[in-house]
Parts: structure tokens; sequence; C-alpha cells
């Protein structure tokens, strides 16, 4: 007998980008890490910061950071969840919603192909609904699937393309499920999902501080939904899953806009 649930045995895994050796003599790609460093004020933060924070159990909630992000988005703070990268918290939405054929997870193809692996380890059904030729939004297949969460990255990953948002309004509209839309790459994009969030208690919007912040390696995401579903996302997340050191110097990352936008440009 096997020591793994069958859907652990079934399932190929997820293959995170190969890391170099320090000093290797390559220009990396294959990971979209940004090329500037990180903000000054983050790097001041992490050589300053005081031992004692390393003694405590962190924050559960990371409320500095969420009041950064209040502030910077003008979104209220008790409307944030925070995740190690917002990789954790697509893992917290599927454990939290789907489960087998009856709450399936959808999402049009091509995109990021971890919303299929951490379905499939959870598990729960996948539906994949093919972009158009032309990647025209599969609005209408998309809604007929009726999953339990649905998966919209935008900008899109791999194709850098940008869901309209008036057709990520009608989604949201239309499904029955949770609509996450996750925006990893928004810091290189115009327009965001986020006036979203304000219109409809089923949509979730997530960033990460690994791309536009060039904060890969500290693991830091959040996501902005109205309260009445975090309540149920907060059950589900570990209960200190965001460390001390990852709070500070994201909060300072997140103060420093003009940094970041200068980066970003």
């Amino acid at each position: 007998m096997s020591y793994f649930r069958p859907a652990i045995d079934a399932a190929g895994g997820y293959r995170p980008g190969e890391q170099p050796k320090p000093g290797t003599p390559i220009i990396k790609l294959n990971t979209n890490e940004n090329p500037y460093p990180p903000s000054p004020q983050a790097i001041k933060v992490l050589r300053t910061l005081d031992s004692e924070w390393l003694r405590r159990y962190p924050d559960p909630y990371a409320k500095a950071f969420c009041q950064a992000v209040s502030q910077v988005l003008a979104v209220p703070a008790d409307w944030i969840i925070v995740g190690n990268g917002s990789d954790e918290l697509l893992n917290v939405l599927i454990r939290a919603c789907a489960e087998g054929r009856d709450r399936p997870v959808v999402y049009p193809m091509p995109t990021y192909v971890l919303y299929r692996t951490l379905s499939a380890l959870h598990p729960a059904t996948a539906i994949e609904i093919p972009y158009g030729d032309n990647f025209e939004f599969p609005l209408e297949a998309l809604v007929a699937a009726a999953g339990a969460v649905t998966f919209i990255a935008s900008p899109n990953s791999p194709t850098g393309h940008v869901i309209p948002l008036a057709e990520l309004r009608q989604l949201a509209q239309q499904v029955k499920g949770i609509l996450v839309i996750d925006e990893a790459y928004i810091d290189f994009a115009e327009d965001t999902a986020l006036p979203l969030v304000a219109e409809f208690t089923n949509v979730i919007v997530l960033r990460t501080l690994s791309k536009g912040y060039s904060l890969a390696g500290l693991r830091m995401g959040f996501g902005i939904a109205n309260p009445q579903l975090l309540s149920g996302l907060f059950k589900v997340k570990d209960s200190y899953n965001i460390d001390a050191i990852a709070t500070q110097v994201a909060t300072a990352a997140m103060q420093d806009q003009t940094y970041k936008n200068a980066c970003a440009a």
C-alpha cells in the first residue's frame, strides 16, 4: 500500500524553475525575476532588523503590511489577506472552496500551470477552457463550466495579454463561485481589476511582491476581497504563515512606491 493518497501518487507535482548557482555567467529568464534590486528602504530594514523580532511569533495577519497596502491601493486594511507568496493563496482558495467533480476549478488555457497542479493535489476536478485562436476570452464557456473557483491570470502567464475589465465584470456577474483574478504581473500593466472587488462579494484579486518589487526570494503576496469572502480563507491559512522578517521588509518595499514605479517604467 502506498504511503500517499491516490491523488498524490497520480499527480506529477509542480516543477519550480531551476536556480543556477551564484556566480554562474548566464542571463536567467526562466522564472521572470525582476532584474532590478529591491527597494533601498527594504534593504535598510533587513540590515537593521531587531533580533527581538526573531524570538517571538510574528503577527499572524501581517497588519503593518496590510496597512501599507491599504494606503497605497486605497482599500480597507481588513479587506486584505497576506500569503507566503500569492501561490499560497491559490492553495488556500482551492482548499477552502473546491472539491472533487461537484466543486471544480476552472480556468482558460494556456495559463499558469500551478492552477492545474494544486487542483490535482487537493484533489479537485480541473476544467481547462482554451482561449480562442486570437486569444479571445472564452467567457460563455467559463460560465458554463460552473466552477467553484475560476482562475483568470491578467496579465496572463505565459502570453502577457490583459483581459479587458468589462469582460471580467461580465464574468463576475455570471459565475456562481469565486472569481480569482491573478494580477501577479499587474505592475507592468496599465489596467487592474481591483474595482471589481468593491462591486462583487465573490471576487478576489491576488498580487505578489515577487515581480514588480524584486522580492521573489522573500515570498510575500496578498489578496484583496470583501471580508465576507476572506472570513472563510482565514480559517484555512496557516496560523503564522508570514514571518516577521518578510512582514517588515515587504512593508518598507510597499511604502517605497517611487522606487518601484521607476523600476517598472
